[in-house]
């Protein structure tokens, strides 16, 4: 009986090691659609002088949701590594690794997605864009030339006083959840090999909706 109980304690803590990653990679997820969609409703905020409300109030639903389709799809990138790396590592050996690797994508998105966010913005005050054109992954040409329109133009001091700010609070956000345990509570209630398997599938099909951006047949794709 004894040893028994000694080869099932591995067994438990590899599998909480795997609880504790998906848990942080959910609300990983989970914040950074929350930041996207906060970031589009800001915008609409800050230029609804300069937006036509009789076209837009009739799409606004619609760019949400299409909105929310390149969030995922986006966020997805973001967490493929760690994701991927919590399945194949899950060991209690590496678990080290998995959380390097997931507290580094998660520095890469509050780095390079506020910084996206803000250049957006000033394209469109400079250049009064599409309404359409804002979804995020739209690339431009000259974005060395709003770049330089942020620097010579704007307040640099500000946009940089927005981004150490988003930096911060996010930083911030991440390390307190890190620290409890509300979504891992529940998903470690999962006992039977059968139901773990559930999760794992589960996991993996949601995955692949969210990094395509889609449930059907074609991924969503930018209009160009």
């Amino acid at each position: 009986m004894a040893t028994g109980l000694r080869k099932s304690n591995p067994s438990k803590k590899k599998w909480k090691n795997y609880i504790d990653e998906l848990a942080n990679l959910i609300f990983f997820w989970g914040f950074s659609i929350l930041f996207f969609t906060i970031f589009r409703l800001s915008f609409v905020l800050i230029f609804s002088s300069e937006l036509n409300w009789n076209k837009i109030s009739c799409d606004l639903i619609n760019v949400l949701i299409t909105g929310f389709r390149f969030d995922t799809m986006v966020t997805s990138y973001f967490i493929l590594v760690p994701f991927l790396s919590n399945l194949i590592l899950y060991n209690s050996k590496k678990k080290y690794v998995v959380k390097k690797l997931r507290g580094i994508f998660q520095q890469l998105f509050i780095i390079l997605s506020p910084l996206i966010c803000i250049i957006t913005l000033n394209y469109f005050k400079e250049y009064n864009n599409q309404f359409n054109h804002f979804v995020f992954l739209a690339l431009y040409d000259d974005l060395d030339a709003v770049i330089k329109t942020i620097i010579s133009d704007f307040n640099p001091l500000i946009n940089l006083f927005c981004l150490l700010l988003i930096y911060y609070l996010s930083n911030k956000i991440f390390n307190y959840f890190e620290k409890g345990r509300k979504i891992s509570s529940y998903l470690i209630k999962i006992k039977s090999l059968k139901g773990r398997g559930v999760l794992i599938v589960l996991t993996l099909i949601l995955f692949i909706f969210s990094i395509r951006g889609s449930t059907s047949k074609r991924p969503i794709m930018r209009k160009l």
